[in-house]
């Protein structure tokens, strides 16, 4: 019985591991951080097109943050049993594993939203239609989803402007200026507006014209504004 219980006590002992262990996976997280940055740098070198989708560099980020939660866990799990010793050292170990383990999520969050947004973008400029050196770029869940995103696009803008004619695929920009109706209220002559062009105020015209080129004549009275 008592050698039955020693089998039971080192069966629910903790995994040991050691400081060269720890420090090794220090060296391989590093490595793993310095590929996730180059995820970013590959979308500032190109900061308007789409660069190649970098499969190899995400796969290994991937995989480093499951290492990183192994080794984490298992780091916890051995200072809670006293198989490692219980100082500050191993705990830094274990904080600095934590925050790569994190910085590669982000790194992978933050391409792949960036990535989606200029996909989103150049969906819509090219009406859905995307060139093969497009799609060589893209991975096969971002072509599907550019696919998805284009059909659901058209159906929203259908539904949106049957009745009104406005196109979102191509009047996507708000207007520069305000542009209101303006009615003459006495006789004026020619006004030149900013832009240049000559308008003529009689009274009784409507005008549609920018806010800023109405002012100086809804000071003087001239014009009012009215809602059509």
């Amino acid at each position: 019985m008592p050698e039955l219980s020693i089998v039971h006590a080192e069966e629910s002992q903790a995994p040991i591991i050691s400081s060269v262990d720890s420090t090794q996976h220090l060296e391989i997280e590093t490595a793993a951080l310095k590929e996730g940055l180059e995820l970013l740098r590959s979308l500032e070198r190109e900061p308007t097109g789409l660069p190649p989708y970098m499969t190899t560099n995400v796969e290994r980020c991937k995989e480093s943050i499951n290492k990183i939660f192994k080794t984490t866990f298992n780091l916890i799990q051995a200072r809670r049993a006293g198989t490692i010793t219980t100082d500050e050292h191993s705990r830094t170990k274990i904080l600095l594993l934590k925050d790569a383990g994190q910085t590669l999520k982000r790194y992978l969050i933050v391409y792949h939203h960036e990535r989606l947004n200029r996909i989103r973008k150049i969906t819509r400029n090219t009406c859905g239609i995307l060139g093969q050196s497009l799609k060589a770029n893209m991975s096969k869940n971002e072509q599907t989803f550019a696919e998805k995103y284009y059909r659901l696009y058209i159906d929203f803008e259908n539904d949106v402007t049957s009745n009104n004619g406005l196109k979102l695929l191509t009047n996507n920009s708000p207007p520069k200026l305000e542009y209101y109706y303006y009615r003459c209220k006495e006789d004026y002559g020619e006004y030149e507006l900013a832009d240049g062009n000559i308008i003529i105020i009689k009274r009784g015209l409507i005008h549609h014209m920018p806010k800023e080129n109405a002012e100086t004549l809804l000071r003087s009275g001239i014009v009012e504004q009215v809602h059509m």
